[in-house]
């Protein structure tokens, strides 16, 4: 019994120390699936300007610093994609993210709709397209370029700090109790 004891102990610190060497074997500039937007706004902004230009089918958009060499690149990628037939993100869904309402397109800006679809969901959407609108991308872009479209596209659901405050038309500094205490006072 002590002999299979210390096979299994050794074959489980075997599976550990061989676990342990794939860790950190990805590289680095590559966001991972699901990743929370605190860690992925430390990500190189490289995969971000790349899914930018996937997105508006465009390279006029990008920063003023990005390189020339890189850009020249995005541009051969456009030209490579548009041989198969590749209509980028922005024609239905907006540069914006707030998709054409006229087409049912989704609005990446709503919230709920960002908390309520999975990374792997939205990967799966754009690998196999939706409905009769949507086309599928599986055979355009590689699962790298996909992955990164989908951390683009969760950069758009718009921050709680950006609705109209609960207090909005309450002048500054005055409690709503004292508003309703001074338009009656207003009215006698």
């Amino acid at each position: 019994m002590t002999d299979s004891v210390k096979k299994v102990v050794l074959l489980g610190l075997a599976a550990v120390c061989a676990a342990g060497c794939f860790v950190g074997a990805r590289n680095a500039s590559e966001p991972r699936l699901g990743v929370s937007h605190i860690a992925s706004s430390r990500a190189t902004p490289a995969f971000l300007r790349e899914a930018q230009v996937l997105y508006e089918g465009t390279t006029d958009n990008l920063p003023a610093d990005t390189p020339a060499e890189e850009i020249a690149h995005y541009k051969a990628m456009l030209a490579e994609l548009q041989t198969r037939n590749y209509a980028s993100c922005a024609g239905c869904h907006q540069v914006n993210g707030g998709g054409n309402k006229a087409i049912n397109a989704t609005n990446f800006q709503d919230a709920g709709w960002q908390r309520n679809n999975s990374s792997p969901g939205m990967v799966t959407s754009i690998v196999n397209g939706k409905g009769k609108v949507m086309p599928a991308y599986k055979d355009k872009l590689t699962l790298q370029q996909i992955n990164y479209l989908v951390e683009y596209i969760r950069r758009f659901e718009k921050k709680q700090t950006d609705a109209a405050p609960v207090t909005a038309g309450v002048p500054y500094g005055t409690p709503p109790s004292d508003t309703a205490a001074s338009e009656a006072t207003a009215r006698r």
